[in-house]
């Protein structure tokens, strides 16, 4: 990934309230607003490696 895209992206999640900033001279530390943010894409990863594995079951019982 880019700098500038990454920075477009920081910017969105800013904007949105998902992260914070604090600036020490010339850098910008970015940080999580809440943990409740982790715990949501754990969730979702978890959610989504399941629908995989469901995926390559059936995928695997129908090629017999």
């Amino acid at each position: 990934m880019s700098q500038s895209n990454a920075s477009q992206h920081l910017t969105i999640l800013r904007e949105r309230g998902i992260v914070t900033t604090r600036r020490v001279k010339n850098n910008v530390f970015y940080s999580l607003r809440s943990q409740k943010i982790v715990q949501a894409v754990d969730l979702l990863r978890e959610f989504l490696a399941e629908d995989l594995a469901d995926h390559a079951a059936l995928d695997g019982a129908i090629r017999g």
